[in-house]
């Protein structure tokens, strides 16, 4: 892991958020394709601003290390781990192993839960839907009904949570 100033880039100062600058350096920018960063103007369409750096955003990426300060790195061989939406381990730039679509430890191993669809699948145009007389979604493809199985899968999918985290607690005991 990098912290801050131990990769190829150095950080950066961030500056607050605010709206596209009017001017910069005395000289009015085009509105919706200049801004201004680290008072030098840049083009919008190619450019973007890292702290105090002008960068091509199409070759490399800013990781806003939620501390004041910001650091470029390359996105296709990096990752950054300052992620607000996720808990890591540990924060800063790592560098991804070959074979690895990531190298950021996330803090928690649980895992989010998602709504299944239901386990048969039927084109568009083949399905009709229809609720029977208990409220059930039922889908008719021209040889038969299928019940929706979401609930069923729902609480599966919750007894097998349920028994993993037994299982963990087990090992822990053991341990």
């Amino acid at each position: 892991f990098q912290g801050p100033g131990q990769g190829g880039f150095q950080p950066t100062r961030v500056e607050p958020n605010h709206q596209q600058a009017r001017y910069c350096e005395g000289r009015e920018l085009r509105k919706g394709r200049e801004n201004c960063c680290g008072n030098r103007s840049y083009d919008m369409m190619t450019s973007a601003c890292c702290g105090q750096v002008i960068y091509d955003h199409r070759q490399l990426s800013c990781c806003n290390h939620r501390n004041g300060y910001a650091t470029l790195y390359h996105a296709y061989s990096e990752n950054c781990c300052d992620d607000p939406a996720v808990k890591n381990k540990r924060g800063g730039i790592c560098e991804i192993a070959e074979g690895d679509i990531s190298c950021c430890n996330r803090a928690v191993s649980k895992h989010r839960r998602r709504r299944r669809w239901p386990s048969t699948t039927v084109l568009a145009e083949e399905a009709e839907v229809m609720l029977n007389e208990d409220g059930e979604m039922l889908v008719y493809n021209s040889s038969n009904y299928v019940e929706d199985e979401w609930e069923d899968e729902d609480e599966e999918e919750e007894r097998r949570e349920q028994k993993e985290e037994e299982e963990e607690e087990e090992d822990a005991l053991e341990a």
